[in-house]
């Protein structure tokens, strides 16, 4: 599954290099909540640009690919 979605609004913690943390971005994706992203990445089911990553508050551009469970 790709997720892939452009934040709303300012105030919904992206920041001004248009930047959020990575469960942030899954959960507006509509993947899951962000809790459960939490759990999915830290578990290793996260991939960005092709590299595992592990930690929830990675900061991730939407441009990026994310891509969960491949």
């Amino acid at each position: 599954m790709i997720a892939s979605k452009k934040p709303k609004t300012a105030e919904s913690g992206v920041k001004a290099d248009g930047s959020m943390p990575l469960n942030k971005y899954i959960s507006q994706a509509g993947v899951c909540s962000r809790r459960s992203a939490v759990e999915l990445i830290k578990g290793g089911h996260v991939r960005v640009n092709g590299t595992v990553i592990k930690e929830p508050g990675h900061r991730t551009l939407v441009e990026d690919m994310v891509k969960v469970h491949n």
